[in-house]
């Protein structure tokens, strides 16, 4: 087993299908950018991977209703999994509650890069690099319960780095039962950390604030693992527009 090290992106909730909230009397030069913000902080992810050259990108469910998101929704997806493919980075995609699986339009098939789980069963994948497995990820779309049952998310790793990812609500104390590395969460949309040390836990939130139950900074988060599966966990803002209550005196 070769001991190297890899990075990955860990996000989702884009809700592209979801226009920005609890704003009044917009000025006219803001309209165009407040309707675009979703969309440019999703696109911006993708650009990171990019730049950055990561390994692989995970997403957490909840991207698009591809039906109340209309055509553009899943044209925008294609697209950025496309350039992706493109550099050999795959997706692996966990379907949340707007994302089922069998949402997605049968007329629009997923590049080769993407993986999107199935809802009806727990699968687990090896992330190869150069035919060395590196990390294993085990995950299922939401298959519409809420809570996330920690004890599905079983498998002989073999040695690789192992990353659980599924979209719910989460109990720290039953995940921290499971043999997982790193727990990639999604469902709520602010950003928040279950588990500072390992094993990790990580619940991306959104990339874009909708509101002020949403407030301040969203993003992705950036995971960089060496060969001793030690792992460094930063956050990167991509939201174009950020909620903020401020009182005057």
């Amino acid at each position: 087993m070769g001991k190297e090290s890899f990075r990955f992106l860990h996000a989702g909730d884009f809700h592209l299908e979801k226009p920005m909230q609890d704003l009044t009397d917009i000025p006219e030069h803001l309209k165009g950018a407040l309707v675009d913000a979703p969309w440019k902080s999703a696109e911006a992810l993708f650009e990171t991977a990019l730049i950055e050259s990561v390994d692989f990108v995970l997403l957490s469910g909840d991207l698009l209703n591809p039906i109340s998101s209309g055509a553009s929704g899943p044209a925008f997806l294609l697209e950025q999994f496309e350039r992706l493919a493109q550099r050999n980075i795959p997706v692996y995609w966990a379907g949340g509650t707007v994302d089922d699986p069998e949402r997605w339009p049968e007329a629009v098939p997923l590049p080769p890069n993407v993986h999107y789980f199935s809802r009806k069963d727990i699968e687990s994948i090896v992330f190869r690099r150069n035919g060395t497995p590196l990390a294993t990820i085990i995950s299922r779309s939401n298959d519409g319960r809420e809570l996330i049952r920690s004890a599905e998310f079983q498998c002989d790793a073999d040695g690789t780095y192992v990353i659980a990812m599924a979209h719910g609500i989460a109990d720290r104390d039953s995940l921290l039962s499971e043999r997982i590395d790193y727990w990639a969460l999604g469902n709520e949309h602010n950003r928040k950390t279950l588990h500072g040390e390992a094993p990790h836990m990580r619940v991306c939130g959104t990339t874009q604030g909708r509101g002020f139950d949403e407030e301040g900074p969203h993003g992705f988060w950036m995971v960089e693992v060496d060969g001793d599966h030690d792992a460094q966990i930063t956050t990167v803002d991509c939201d174009y527009f950020r909620y903020a209550t401020q009182t005057l005196d």
